[in-house]
């Protein structure tokens, strides 16, 4: 059985490192603090409180997915779509009341979609490039002579446009070539005829071969996510030697205990633990 810190399982949405979560959920809220401070003395009183619920959502998004990532869930599916569109309804809403096409704060827009390919996948992040194509067009329409003739305008719109699809496709990209490489990583760790268990400092299970599944006679979908001891049920008054290896900063060679099956059976089994 081997330990690593903090890697999210082959499963999830994203697939990348967990601290790249925070670091988004992080920069979220602060930039979210300096919009809304920024909006309370360059927009009047109505129009401020008519947008302050719009940021008072997104801020309380972010806060909640950094406590959902804090407990260590993090099939997060739901709350990164939502986190994505209300990103997305902010950036709209503060482009659309700064100087809308002309805005100085049109570069959101990108850092939507590279969250979006980011945290999600390459058709996502396409999906966010392409609204907002579709979001700048019509600021585009409204805030520009719309005709033929100003071909700078046109021109200075087809290189944003080709500019967002880029960054949807780069960030996607990675996305997917991480996806990949996990995937290629959890197909070595199946083909394996020893059981093996990666989880967390906290003993929060991260990934599980078919061999371990077999042992622990349970399935894939129901223990990622789960502490250990919810897995390897050791018997009355024993500590799982996984969370004896991570409490006392050991490691166990070989180490033979019995466990508690989800039928009710005794289980002797061999356990080897690496901290990495």
């Amino acid at each position: 059985m081997k330990s690593r810190n903090k890697v999210l399982a082959t499963k999830q949405v994203y697939e990348g490192p967990v601290q790249w979560l925070w670091i988004v959920g992080i920069g979220r809220i602060f930039v979210l603090l300096i919009i809304t401070a920024s909006f309370y003395f360059y927009l009047t009183k109505p129009y401020f409180y008519f947008f302050f619920p719009i940021y008072t959502i997104a801020l309380g998004l972010s806060i909640w997915h950094l406590y959902e990532l804090k407990k260590g869930y993090y099939k997060l599916l739901f709350l990164l779509w939502a986190q994505m569109f209300v990103d997305f309804g902010v950036v709209c809403a503060t482009i659309g009341i700064t100087e809308g096409y002309a805005s100085s704060f049109t570069f959101l827009l990108v850092v939507v979609i590279m969250e979006a390919g980011f945290l999600l996948g390459i058709y996502q992040g396409f999906t966010f490039a392409i609204f907002s194509i579709l979001f700048m067009g019509l600021q585009f329409i409204l805030d520009r002579d719309f005709s033929l003739s100003s071909l700078q305008h046109w021109y200075s719109f087809l290189i944003q446009s080709m500019s967002f699809l880029f960054t949807g496709f780069i960030s996607g990209y990675w996305n997917q070539r991480v996806s990949l490489l996990k995937q290629f990583q959890q197909n070595i760790l199946n083909n394996m005829n020893s059981g093996f268990l990666i989880t967390d400092a906290n003993g929060i299970v991260q990934s599980i071969n078919h061999a371990g599944c077999r042992i622990f006679e349970v399935e894939e979908n129901d223990v990622i996510g789960k502490h250990v001891e919810e897995i390897i049920k050791s018997v009355p008054d024993f500590e799982c030697p996984i969370i004896t290896a991570l409490r006392m900063n050991r490691d166990f060679s070989s180490y033979e205990f019995h466990i508690q099956t989800p039928t009710g059976k005794q289980k002797l089994i061999g356990l080897t633990t690496n901290r990495i």
